[in-house]
């Protein structure tokens, strides 16, 4: 299966709009094993692609051709690599805490870019809000003449989940308390989490 899965992403890489990162060697041990698992694919481009004729196909069928080959050069990617700072800052009795987060290597988000990009796909809600980098600070830095001002406001509650954020959220769910060993992550898995949402829907725990 291992030999199966590069010739695969060779072939996609030729075929589609990948060819900017063919330098990219694919991890595949980090998501296949095959002492452990036998006839259990994913859903993925076959040696097909290299052989057919792209350009002949319906927008919409080669837009989900080119997101599952693209969601397999992801699985199959380098790390994506971050620092995150995080400082506390008095001011007149009170405590302020602010965080950022500087990208150290792309990685397989390289891949999913390039997807972005070729189809005009704009980011979501959370990549909007990712946090940005700091400016250089030092422990006991002091600053002078900050402009500041008191100001009310009034606070809503949460945006009700869509289907796609509560599917996000219940794979990210704890992510951050597992250690790199931990198999499976989240809640459920691919194949269970539209299961496990319609199960608490009709049995009256949430409403959609």
């Amino acid at each position: 299966m291992g030999q199966t899965a590069e010739g695969v992403i060779e072939a996609v890489f030729s075929s589609l709009m990948f060819e900017e990162n063919k330098a990219s060697r694919p991890d595949i041990k980090r998501i296949l094993n095959s002492k452990r698992v036998t006839d259990h694919h994913a859903i993925i481009p076959t040696m097909e692609i290299a052989r057919a004729d792209l350009a002949a196909l319906p927008e919409t069928e080669r837009k989900i051709l080119s997101l599952v080959a693209n969601r397999l050069l992801c699985a199959t990617g380098e790390k994506h690599l971050y620092e995150t700072v995080k400082a506390e800052f008095s001011c007149n009795g009170h405590t302020f805490a602010v965080s950022g987060k500087s990208v150290t290597h792309n990685g397989w988000k390289s891949f999913e870019d390039a997807f972005k990009r070729s189809f005009k796909i704009s980011g979501n809600q959370e990549e909007e809000k990712e946090e940005k980098k700091l400016p250089e600070l030092s422990e006991g830095q002091a600053f002078d003449g900050v402009q500041t001002k008191v100001s009310e406001h009034f606070t809503s509650p949460p945006k009700h989940f869509t289907e796609d954020l509560l599917l996000s959220a219940m794979e990210r769910a704890g992510a951050e308390d597992m250690g790199d060993d931990v198999e499976r992550k989240g809640l459920g898995t691919p194949a269970t989490r539209a299961d496990i949402i319609e199960k608490l829907v009709k049995d009256g725990f949430c409403e959609a």
